[in-house]
Parts: C-alpha cells; sequence; structure tokens
C-alpha cells in the first residue's frame, strides 16, 4: 500500500478498513491528489522507455518502445560480456502551427499618386532608409496537459549468459520501435561493443 494510504487507513476503524469499497475510495483519493499536483505541470515527465528482453532457443532479442525518438539518438552497447546498455534521449521542440491548408497572403508595395498638371513637383530628397523591424517575438506555449516525456534515458539489460563473441549481434529501428538480435556465445570475450542501428 502506498504510505498515504496507509496513513488514512491508521484513521478508520478496523471494520471500515478492512472494507475494499473504502480502499478503493482511499486509493482515488490518493491518485487525485497526486494529479491535482502534477497533472498541469509545465515541465514534462522523464521518458521512461518500456522493453521486453525474450531468450529463445538460440539468440536474446531485445524489443522497445521509443516512439518519436529519432535513430540517430539512440545507442547500443555491449559494455561487458553480460552487460547491453541502450541510451538515448528525445526532446519535443514546439513551434507555432500552420495549418497546411494556409497560404501566405501576398504584401504588394504603395503605389505613388500621380502629381497632378499645374502643380509643381516637388523634387524628391533621399530619403533615410527605414529601420528595420525587429523580429516579431514568438509566442510561447501554455501547457494546459504536459505528459510526453522528454530528456535522456538509458537502460542496462544483464544477459544471463556470457557474450564470449560479438559476431551476429544486429539491431533495427522502425516505426518507434528498437530491436536488437543477440545470437547466444560461442567463443571469446572481448571488450566493449558499440552495435551500429539499421
Amino acid at each position: 500500500m502506498p504510505l498515504k494510504m496507509e496513513k488514512a487507513m491508521d484513521f478508520l476503524p478496523p471494520a471500515l478498513a478492512s472494507n475494499p469499497n473504502i480502499t478503493h475510495l482511499i486509493r482515488l483519493l490518493d491518485d487525485i491528489e497526486k494529479y491535482s499536483h502534477h497533472g498541469c505541470s509545465h515541465r514534462a515527465p522523464a521518458f521512461q522507455p518500456r522493453f521486453d528482453l525474450i531468450e529463445t532457443a538460440d539468440a536474446f532479442e531485445l524489443y522497445g518502445d521509443l516512439p518519436g525518438v529519432h535513430k540517430e539518438d539512440v545507442s547500443i552497447e555491449l559494455t561487458d560480456p553480460r552487460t547491453l546498455v541502450v541510451k538515448g534521449s528525445i526532446t519535443h521542440p514546439y513551434g507555432v502551427f500552420v495549418p497546411p491548408h494556409a497560404t501566405p497572403v501576398p504584401i504588394t508595395p504603395a503605389v505613388p499618386t500621380p502629381i497632378g498638371e499645374g502643380v509643381p513637383a516637388v523634387p524628391e530628397t533621399p530619403a533615410e532608409p527605414a529601420p528595420t523591424p525587429a523580429a516579431p517575438a514568438v509566442p510561447q506555449p501554455t501547457y494546459l496537459v504536459s505528459e510526453r516525456g522528454t530528456g535522456s534515458f538509458q537502460r542496462t539489460f544483464k544477459l544471463p549468459l556470457d557474450l564470449t563473441t560479438r559476431d551476429g549481434i544486429k539491431a533495427a529501428f522502425e516505426d518507434g520501435v528498437l530491436k536488437v538480435f543477440i545470437p547466444k556465445p560461442n567463443k571469446g570475450p572481448g571488450d566493449a561493443t558499440k552495435i551500429q542501428i539499421q
């Protein structure tokens, strides 16, 4: 039980504390308190990707969900014969959204009015160049909800067997899913090995 729930349960009579409906109500109240403080935070939570590590008869297979992460921002290393490390980072840059159907409105220069007959022409004097206007400030977005994780991540996986060779290790990244294939060992340990993502 969460600490807050345990404290709340201490104040209830034993007959109520053992009632499953009360337990659910206390958990609901804990969740409401948690999200009332964190739900509209201006800081996104840390990115925590989920992984599956599977052992088959002849290999280990690692699958990781990395939605929104670019292949170039992921690094995979075998740091010792049993340790696989996956590192990376993710950012969500926000800018001014321009709908795809919007077209820019052309700006036409002002046309000078012709001088009428009988009115003496005023000789043009070179005008000082107009100061260039400052670039308009890009408005910062106001977060109403911020749930998409950002930042760096690192996951370390311990394999149940020493990898005595680095041959045959392959990695692919497609549709936000990282796949790593590690054949089971044959011979000779080596130093840390960086694995290229295809």
